[in-house]
């Protein structure tokens, strides 16, 4: 018995135009091959979809090499967003192999939290992909191709049954697939930089902070990077505010550092952490700025002095606080 078709789609690249993007209820589109190849016009797709309210997805056109590479590559372009399905490995290349597609599926999840969807057409599935292989993971979407039949030849979530316009039909209901959260955390702060960038500060899924760079349209200008256990700083005292809130600003003029503050976690209420990330651009932020090539951050004060506003002076030049004192100068 053939199950119920409950969303249809379209997979897009470069080559499609004039596409009536409110006729579908997903797109999929194409961003990244290989290592190093970029497709035109991927980020204007991913925008017109979400643009007519429509569920988005990137997919990433697979090559002989690094499967984790690639999926950093990716990664690199195009980050899921809530609302979208998790990315696609497009499996068109014969003898990649399943080590390649555990790699990429593994580097994917590790840095999103998300498995990602799998494609290819029926007959290089069943001759090097069937299940019971080892490589799909709970929840890990199947994408099959097969044109000219009358269903997919095997049971998947998304069936691609026309080539030239790339039609497909979705027999999983796409909430069910698509991501409900950032897969690292919907906690993050954000700073416009200069040349009209964004740094985005957000904490994993493994509770550590990663930052990353877009710039005003979107578009990634950095890979997450993993914000090092390392930090610089010392302890405040207990007039200041505890929790685990991330703050971050890019500091100096020279546009070669960001400077990047965050609150204790619960292990160490009470505690301010700095540190300096190296190249990623400059900007401004409450809660955090920069004078001279030193560091000001503020707090706010918690029980018994809530609502006052606490200011202390790193200085980079020793790595020492001057200590923290109030909004109207007197000493805390």
């Amino acid at each position: 018995m053939s199950r119920p078709v409950v969303a249809r789609g379209r997979d897009l690249s470069s080559y499609d135009s004039n596409v009536n993007y409110g006729a579908y209820d997903f797109i999929i589109g194409k961003f990244t091959e290989s290592d190093n190849f970029v497709s035109p016009g991927a980020l204007d797709r991913a925008r017109a979809t979400r643009a007519a309210g429509k569920v988005f997805s990137a997919y990433h056109f697979a090559r002989p090499g690094n499967g984790a590479a690639q999926a950093d590559f990716l990664l690199s372009v195009e980050m899921p967003k809530a609302g979208d399905m998790p990315g696609w490995l497009d499996y068109e290349v014969s003898g990649l192999g399943i080590g390649f597609v555990n790699a990429f599926s593994e580097r994917y999840h590790a840095r999103t939290g998300w498995w990602p969807g799998v494609y290819a057409n029926l007959s290089t599935f069943q001759g090097e992909l069937q299940s019971g292989r080892g490589w799909r993971r709970p929840g890990q979407r199947l994408w099959l191709a097969r044109y000219g039949a009358n269903g997919p030849g095997v049971a998947c979530d998304i069936w691609q049954y026309q080539g030239g316009p790339d039609l497909n039909v979705a027999y999983t209901p796409l909430p069910e697939m698509v991501i409900q959260s950032a897969g690292r955390s919907a906690e993050m702060a954000m700073v416009t930089l200069s040349d009209e960038r964004v740094a985005v500060v957000v904490r994993g899924t493994d509770r550590r902070p990663y930052v990353r760079v877009l710039g005003s349209d979107g578009g990634a200008r950095t890979d997450w990077q993993l914000i090092a256990d390392v930090v610089l700083g010392s302890a405040v005292g207990a007039t200041t505010r505890d929790g685990t809130g991330l703050d971050m600003v890019a500091l100096d003029s020279d546009d070669r550092s960001v400077l990047f503050m965050a609150m204790a976690d619960a292990e160490r209420p009470q505690e301010v952490y700095v540190q300096d990330l190296q190249g990623t651009g400059t900007g401004g932020a409450p809660g955090i700025t920069a004078v001279d090539g030193n560091l000001i951050a503020s707090v706010a004060g918690v029980l018994p002095r809530t609502g006052e506003v606490y200011l202390n002076r790193w200085d980079r030049a020793t790595n020492t606080w001057r200590g923290w004192w109030d909004a109207t100068g007197q000493a805390s």
